[in-house]
Parts: C-alpha cells; structure tokens; sequence
C-alpha cells in the first residue's frame, strides 16, 4: 500500500514502535497499520466519490452520464479504461469493496489482489 498511496507514521506511533514492552511495540504496529489502511482506502473512495459528485453537477438539470459522450466520440472510444469516468471509478468502488471484505476477513492473499485491481486500474492515487 504505501508503494501505491505513501503513509507517513504519527511520529507517536513511530516512537512507541521502537521503545517499551514487546507487545507495546506490537499494538503500536497494529494501530499504524490500521490507520494507513484507513488512509488508503478513504483517500482512493474520496476520488471515485468527486467522479460521482462532478456527474450530479450538470449545469442544465440534465444528467446523461459520462460514458455516452465516451462511446458516441470516434476519437475516445478507447478511453472508457483509460481515462478517470464512472466506469473505472466504479471499478475502483468495486476493488475497495473486495479489499474491505478481504481486509476484515484476515485474507492476505485477498487483499493483495484487490490491491493489485487498484494498481491495473491505475488512475487514481
């Protein structure tokens, strides 16, 4: 994860890393694990939320989607994967979604293939 999206530790949590008893060492480590899976995984729904919330702000009322622009331009028909629209940021929701299942599960193996569909996804950061 932080390869993809860099987590800096609390520099409290640094500290209570390297210093006390070996299991206060050890809740210290599972606290700044927790709180970078959080960050990853807030920091990358945030950015398929504003692809969701530019949709709604359609100036003239009417809503078409994204993606009828995208399939109808000769000159973008290839974009639909390549470019941040609804369908990769649902995507996106989708990986977070498997991650999250995967994540509570205690699914190592899981989580790091959701986490590798978010890095082939490979738009948002």
């Amino acid at each position: 994860m932080n390869d993809w999206r860099p987590f800096e530790v609390p520099a409290g949590l640094k500290a209570a890393m390297e210093s006390g008893t070996e299991s206060y060492r050890r809740y210290a480590m599972d606290v700044t694990s927790e709180l970078q899976y959080q960050d990853f995984r807030n920091g990358l729904m945030k950015q398929a939320e504003e692809v969701f919330a530019r949709l709604r702000q359609k100036p003239d009322g009417q809503y078409m989607g994204d993606l009828l622009a995208i399939k109808r331009s000769p000159e973008k028909q290839n974009d639909l994967e390549k470019t941040i629209n609804s369908h990769t940021a649902w995507k996106l929701v989708r990986a977070l979604a498997e991650l999250d299942d995967a994540y509570g599960r205690g699914d190592t193996d899981g989580a790091c293939s959701a986490i590798t569909e978010i890095e082939r996804i490979g738009l948002f950061r």
